[in-house]
């Protein structure tokens, strides 16, 4: 079987590229958020104590403190995945599903008068008052997920997209 690289006309170049720059994008905003988590993790530690008390659960400081750690790392993880490309699809899913947890969690945490501010972006302040703050984090999340969302338009093979993974794919030459 012979590879061939299939010309793709400048629509679809525009279309892989949009794709492209918005999962970068995404996961970029992933990493800054685990980074400034990292950097900062105690308005993390705050909502996270808020919310296990809230459902009558005693968070230790050690137990909160390992959780903090696993949601770093699963955003530092989940940024370095949509960079990437690889699996794009699977990678998409997951942050669309991670996108619609954290945004139920801050439509919660609006609706909670007592409740803290979003730590979304570690102790980065986006208001003075805690449910502006999270009224802030629901629009920022509905931004990222219609751009995470963007990002794989077009990207059913059926539908003849990419998955951002590669821009030539293998065709079998016709019969003779």
């Amino acid at each position: 079987m012979a590879q061939a690289s299939i010309d793709s006309s400048p629509s679809q170049r525009s279309t892989q590229s949009h794709r492209r720059v918005a999962a970068f994008v995404a996961g970029c905003i992933f990493l800054l958020a685990a980074l400034a988590k990292a950097h900062n993790p105690w308005p993390v530690h705050l909502v996270l104590s808020y919310t296990l008390k809230h459902i009558n659960l005693t968070p230790s400081v050690a137990t909160t403190s390992a959780q903090v750690g696993v949601l770093i790392l699963f955003e530092i993880v989940l940024g370095g995945w949509l960079l990437t490309g690889w699996r794009a699809r699977a990678a998409r899913r997951v942050a669309i599903c991670t996108l619609v947890a954290f945004t139920i969690f801050l439509i919660a945490l609006v609706f909670d008068p007592a409740a803290p501010p979003c730590a979304c972006a570690g102790g980065i302040k986006l208001a003075d008052d805690a449910q502006t703050a999270n009224l802030l984090g629901i629009g920022r999340n509905l931004a990222l997920l219609a751009l995470v969302v963007s990002s794989g338009c077009g990207s059913s093979p059926r539908a003849g997209g990419s998955d951002l993974t590669h821009e030539s794919a293998t065709e079998t030459p016709p019969a003779a």
